[in-house]
């Protein structure tokens, strides 16, 4: 089940995804309703590919609002997390 970013209070950082999501499956129906409308077979593979592509980045949104839990923000102060980022990841938290 999807969450509309209506669902997330402006502070949690679901409310951004969840309406960049929405409008990744705006832009991804929209691609997909082309596709039928031009004669151009570069055009359709072109359109369909964008469709793909904009599934999967929807679905990588929709898994990190299913795992992603918000922390209160007394337990984030003096958090060190980027020192527990795997050996060879750059954490760009301050």
């Amino acid at each position: 089940m999807t969450m509309s970013a209506h669902a997330y209070t402006q502070e949690d950082p679901r409310y951004q995804t969840a309406g960049i999501k929405e409008k990744l499956t705006d832009v991804s129906n929209q691609a997909r309703e082309t596709i039928e409308k031009v004669n151009d077979a570069r055009a359709k593979i072109l359109l369909r590919t964008t469709a793909d592509l904009i599934t999967g980045l929807k679905s990588a949104y929709e898994d990190y609002e299913s795992t992603h839990h918000v922390s209160k923000p007394s337990t984030l102060k003096g958090s060190k997390s980027h020192e527990s980022a795997p050996q060879g990841i750059k954490s760009y938290s301050k």
